[in-house]
């Protein structure tokens, strides 16, 4: 299984907002690229041991194994129909709020084998 992690933050002020154009549009336009296949997304959770983080969201979408490459070409031509959109001033395919901060991070990762569980490690451990 391979994902995209995406760190973001919201322009101070318009978490509300934010939240509700991520989860209520733009989760759906990137589900509609070619390769992605699910989405789930994520807020910091602050604890004694980690008061803080430079992001406060992050989205993790899920490309079937192998679609890296497919997914990135989407993603790329997204961007690309948004630049002629606007040079044409006409309505992104996949238009961003202006209460996404500028600011963001992200990455692909491919996982390294099966998830394992603690009911899984149980049953081995008894022999199961």
């Amino acid at each position: 299984m391979q994902f995209l992690m995406v760190m973001t933050n919201a322009v101070e002020g318009t978490d509300e907002e934010f939240n509700a154009w991520y989860d209520g549009r733009h989760v759906a336009d990137v589900l509609a690229l070619d390769g992605f296949v699910a989405a789930q997304r994520f807020v910091f959770t602050p604890t004694e041991g980690n008061p803080t983080a430079p992001y406060k969201y992050l989205a993790m979408y899920i490309v079937a194994d192998g679609d890296i490459e497919r997914a990135e070409r989407a993603l790329r031509a997204s961007r690309e129909a948004a630049r002629r959109a606007a040079a044409e001033g006409t309505e992104s395919p996949m238009p961003i709020s202006a209460t996404l901060s500028g600011e963001r991070a992200t990455w692909w990762f491919t996982s390294l084998g099966e998830q394992v569980t603690a009911e899984s490690l149980q049953a081995a451990a008894n022999g199961a």
